[in-house]
Order: C-alpha cells, then structure tokens, then sequence
C-alpha cells in the first residue's frame, strides 16, 4: 500500500481509523492535525501509543482561508507560522513519495499546498476525503460540515487534485460501529451504542477499492449563495464538462468494514500491536 499522509481534527474517530492503518500495517508518512469541534486533548498522545512515538504528528492551528481575506482575519497564532511552513514541507515530502492523502478534516493545509507548490501536490498519488454530500448537509440543510468548514479550501482541492475520492455525508452515516469495541476510547457508552467511524470507510475505499460502490460525478463547491454556501453541487448527468469529474462512494461492502473494524478494535485493545505481530 502506498504511503499515507493523514490530514485530520484529531478527533475519537480519527483514532479509530489510525488503529486500522496500524492493523494493515500501513505506511504512514506523517499526522497533520487541524484542531476542530471534536478534537480530543489526548490524541497526541493515544497516537503515539499506537505507534510507539514512530510517526511524525504536528499540530496547526491555521484558520480557514476566507479569513485570510477579511480585514484583521488569517492572523496566525505565535508560533504558527513556523509549524505551516514545517507542515508544507511534510505534504511535499509525501508527495515527493507518491502518498495518498487521507483527509478527515477541513481541507485548509490541503488547499495551501494545492496553492503554494502545486507541482509537488499533483505528485499526491489520491485524495481520499471525507465530506461533501449529495442530497443535503448536516451542518447546514445544503452543507456538509468539514466541506463548509472552509469551502473555499475544498474548492481549490476540488478543482486542483487528481484522482480524489470523497466519502459523502449520504455514506458517512452508515459508517458507525459498536461503541463496546473501543472500550478505552469510550468509557462511559452503552454497549449498545453505535460510534462515528466514517474514516474507517474512507480508508476501506482507498485500501480496498472493490469493497467500495462509486459513482462519478462532476462537481463544485457552492460559494456565492449564502443560503446553500459550501454545498458541494453534485452534476450527476456529468454534462458540464468544464467541471472536474471525481468518485463518490455510495456504499460499502459491510463485510469487509467490518472486518476492519474488528481488527481496528484488536490492535487498540492489544496498544498498538498488530495482527501479524501479535
């Protein structure tokens, strides 16, 4: 499997899906974090646990690009400047290896290598990412939340990459598992409870294509319209050919995500250990 650059939040069900990349023994070139909503204070440290410290991590708090644009916006934080330009040059090190991105969060860092050294990003072998939706969204009736979280950023992503793959809201929802097979990871849940693991069928397309149901369709990221702003506008008759033509997963085999998650749940359970080295 080729090398895998992980762009997320940080969130519970971004460890998830780093315990399955730990269970395929995956080769993870680096974690960027972009903190959000659901970030978890510990997940520097679970990460490196399930590694054993072996994967670089960096965290930058980069806002969205519109407020680059606005009067007294895009105003880093001290010390962010430094951790953008060292989290540049890790995308263009992955690059430079043919990596996968794998994205779970807004697509900012994405669009700011997209923009600053695109010769290097259209080295990016796929760019699997989690959002955009087909009917409706959930953070807005029209918007899923990690494309609105900067529709700006997915646009240029959008318009920019080759061979990406987006894992919809429409599919996202069916991607859960149970909560007891995380025990640490959810200490107070009901056994009956099921959990986000929408990353784990984004990660199942990218490492298992057959397992997935795809369409294409041309696509663009609404800006204008404040009402249906960072909708992703879906031609599925694909007749404007000026827009890029991209894959949406529709459905997964539940087998096999289920099989991963199970061997996900084994490796967070046994701290990282993998199948084959258990």
């Amino acid at each position: 499997m080729r090398p895998i650059l992980f762009s997320c939040s940080g969130s519970t069900a971004d460890l998830i899906t780093l315990a399955a990349l730990r269970a395929s023994d995956a080769d993870i070139h680096c974690i960027v974090q972009t903190p959000g909503e659901r970030t978890r204070v510990d997940f520097p440290g679970k990460a490196a646990e399930l590694f054993g410290g072996e994967v670089p991590w960096l965290q930058v708090n980069v806002p969205p690009l519109r407020s680059f644009f606005v009067p007294g916006g895009g105003k880093a934080a001290a010390g962010e400047a430094q951790s953008l330009s060292r989290a540049l040059s890790w995308f263009a090190a992955a690059a430079n290896r043919g990596a996968a991105l794998l994205s779970t969060a807004r697509l900012t860092l994405p669009a700011i290598f997209f923009l600053s050294d695109p010769e290097r990003a259209a080295k990016l072998s796929d760019v699997a990412v989690l959002g955009g939706s087909i009917y409706g969204g959930d953070s807005t009736p029209t918007a899923e939340a990690n494309i609105y979280a900067d529709p700006e950023a997915a646009e240029i992503v959008l318009a920019r990459a080759k061979n990406v793959t987006l894992l919809p809201l429409e599919t996202a929802k069916q991607c859960c598992v149970p909560a007891e097979l995380f025990p640490d990871l959810l200490p107070h849940a009901a056994q009956t409870e099921q959990t986000d693991a929408a990353g784990l069928g984004l990660l199942l397309s990218l490492k298992q294509p057959q397992a997935a149901t795809c369409a294409q369709y041309r696509v663009r990221v609404e800006l204008e319209s404040a009402p249906s702003r960072g909708c992703t506008v879906c031609d599925v008759l694909c007749r404007d050919k000026t827009q890029p033509l991209h894959t949406f997963v529709t459905a997964l085999d539940e087998a096999a995500f289920s099989a991963l998650a199970r061997r996900a749940s084994r490796v967070w359970q046994q701290g990282g250990i993998s199948d084959d080295k258990a």
